[in-house]
């Protein structure tokens, strides 16, 4: 496997996605952020159009990353019989940088408590390559779904994506080593439009991955 540049960053979610397209080798999708959050941050309530007009433009940014270079994973499955706790880590592969031209702002407009922006991404000829590289057949897709209380707030969106992915790689795994490995690790691609709502309390995200498992580690011994 060809190296890569590891870039570690935090990614940061806290969009509803309405449509995401591919035309013209051009990403383009639909976020929304809270004008008016479960748990209040900084000074500033309710949070002013500038400021949220910046914090869908660097989810975007974050998004796009997500759906571009993807991630490295490292799982590993409980099990009480051996005393081993859950353990999930996700690292960025690459990023979209902040300011870089190619992202846009194309539409933002208030809807009730929320402000919803549409943005762009135009894709370098190399970053189309990885996205139809991914886009292989014979690479499987998988799709999770994870949720975490409002009240924790903005790590609350974050921690509901990481785990929707965490459960996509877990549901296909399950279905193919019967059993239980001590470790998994792989790549993953955000390929779809992942759906976040607040639900009950919770924010709920739902996302489509393309899956590469690289190595399962068993137990050797009981």
């Amino acid at each position: 496997m060809k190296a890569r540049i590891i870039i570690p960053s935090c990614l940061v979610v806290s969009f509803l996605i309405t449509g995401l397209q591919l035309q013209a080798e051009r990403l383009t999708l639909e976020i929304w952020c809270e004008l008016e959050p479960a748990v209040f941050e900084g000074s500033e309530y309710p949070i002013s159009a500038e400021t949220a007009a910046k914090r869908l433009l660097e989810e975007a940014r974050e998004l796009f990353s997500a759906m571009i270079y993807g991630y490295s994973f490292s799982y590993t499955p409980s099990d009480r019989a051996r005393g081993v706790q859950d353990r999930f880590e996700l690292t960025p592969l690459g990023e979209v940088m902040w300011g870089d031209p190619r992202l846009k702002i194309l539409d933002i407009e208030k809807r009730e408590s929320r402000m919803f922006g549409k943005i762009s991404y135009t894709l370098a000829s190399f970053q189309e390559e990885r996205r139809t590289a991914w886009g292989s057949n014979t690479i499987p897709t998988s799709t999770g779904r994870g949720e975490r209380n409002v009240l924790e707030g903005v790590p609350a969106k974050i921690g509901s994506f990481e785990e929707s992915i965490k459960q996509a790689i877990r549901d296909y795994a399950r279905k193919r080593i019967f059993n239980k490995p001590r470790e998994i690790t792989g790549e993953a691609l955000l390929w779809e439009n992942p759906r976040t709502m607040i639900n009950s309390g919770a924010y709920s995200t739902q996302a489509k991955i393309k899956l590469s498992i690289l190595d399962v580690v068993p137990y050797r011994f009981f």
